[in-house]
């Protein structure tokens, strides 16, 4: 196996470029979340009685109703409460996992 010869500390460079670049959380993309949504059939009906201009939710949409007058919705249907964007059930647990990559917690080890 032939080694490639790398001037100066190019090699290095090239190395940590690597491992930071390893070590970056994927990303979740407004496409993936406008994906989901799409997919989420209790996203697609928040949008809908947000888009209707509903005064009462379905049941199955009492967890918004504390907040119901404070949403909004993107012409992508996106469902915003402010700038926040809500988002659909099945990426929450990977946003979460992406807001705390590299989170080193109370006490550092």
């Amino acid at each position: 196996m032939k080694l490639i010869d790398f001037p100066g500390n190019q090699l290095e460079k090239l190395f940590v470029r690597f491992i930071i670049q390893s070590a970056l959380p994927d990303a979740i993309t407004v496409t993936d979340i406008i994906g989901e949504c799409e997919r989420d059939k209790e996203m697609k009906t928040l949008a809908e009685m947000i888009q209707k201009g509903a005064k009462e939710l379905p049941a199955e949409l009492a967890d918004f109703k504390k907040n119901f007058d404070e949403l909004s919705c993107s012409p992508e249907g996106l469902v915003l409460r402010g700038t926040n964007i809500i988002i659909p059930l099945a990426l929450r647990r990977k946003v979460v996992e992406r807001a705390h990559v590299g989170h080193q917690g109370i006490v550092k080890t």
